[in-house]
């Protein structure tokens, strides 16, 4: 799975090579815009493959909305209180163990501590 973020300038045109995924974005497009989040998740056990292509994407930035390089390690921490509407000293926390960048372990292959032997 690719963590979710957008693109600062750049418009991505991409295209599905081989296997299966889903894509978590409003509608079923493929042109994704600037400033659009977006993730990949490969599905079924699939070997996910996709070619993409940038569109005025000079000066390009991509930006996490998770993960170790996330957007919201430099928010204001009164920010973060506003936002996600709890202590910010709490977001903080929970921003500061993602450790992992860019690609992570999709929600099928993720195993979650307090539901190990529960299904």
């Amino acid at each position: 799975m690719a963590l979710p973020y957008y693109n600062s300038r750049s418009i991505r045109l991409v295209m599905v090579v081989e296997g299966n995924a889903r894509f978590e974005m409003v509608g079923d497009v493929l042109v994704i815009p600037a400033g659009h989040p977006i993730t990949f998740i490969a599905t079924g056990g699939s070997n996910l493959r996709l070619v993409g292509f940038g569109i005025s994407a000079q000066n390009n930035k991509k930006n996490f909305l998770a993960g170790k390089q996330n957007i919201w390690r430099n928010i204001d921490k009164e920010a973060k209180e506003l936002s996600f509407n709890m202590a910010g000293r709490e977001v903080e926390e929970i921003f500061q163990k993602q450790d992992e960048s860019y690609f992570v372990a999709g929600p099928e292959e993720h195993r979650w501590p307090a539901a190990e032997g529960v299904r």
